[in-house]
C-alpha cells in the first residue's frame, strides 16, 4: 500500500487515502474469488457463458463487454485453472515468503516443479 501511495497514485493524478485505499484492496480481494467461481460455473457445472459473464458483471463489478472478455479467456484451457492463481496463490505464498528462508524458498518456487498441495503443506520452504 505504501508503494502504491507514493508511487502509482501520484504518477496518474490520484490523491493517496491510506483508509480507504486499504479498504477497497481487502474487499477486491475477496471480490476475485468470483473469477473461480466463474471458472467452476463454466466447467463442472456447464452453466452458458452469458450467464456466467452476468455473475461476472455483478460480483466483480465488471462492465459487461469485460465480463464477456474475462468469460472468453475462462473458457481457454490455460485460464482454467490460472483463474485461482491470484486469489490463492497469495494466500499459499504468503507464509513461505515471510521467513528467514525465504529466498531459498523463492529459488525453490522458481527452479522446481512445485503445486498447491506442496505449498500449502510447506514444502517449498523446506517443511
Amino acid at each position: 500500500m505504501a508503494w502504491l501511495a507514493s508511487e502509482v497514485l501520484p504518477a496518474v493524478g490520484l490523491p493517496a487515502q491510506p483508509v480507504r485505499d486499504a479498504r477497497v484492496w481487502a474487499a477486491r480481494r475477496v471480490l476475485d474469488a468470483a473469477q473461480g467461481n466463474a471458472a467452476f460455473l463454466l466447467h463442472e457445472d456447464a452453466r452458458p457463458a452469458a450467464e456466467v459473464a452476468v455473475y461476472l458483471a455483478h460480483w466483480l463489478l465488471l462492465p459487461s463487454t469485460a465480463a464477456v472478455h474475462l468469460v472468453e479467456l475462462l473458457q481457454g484451457l490455460p485460464w482454467r485453472v490460472y483463474a485461482f492463481t491470484y486469489t490463492h496463490g497469495p494466500r499459499l505464498l504468503a507464509p513461505l515468503l515471510a521467513g528467514a528462508n525465504r529466498f531459498a524458498a523463492l529459488e525453490r518456487l522458481m527452479t522446481e516443479p512445485v503445486y498447491p498441495a506442496l505449498l500449502a503443506r510447506g514444502i517449498a520452504a523446506g517443511g
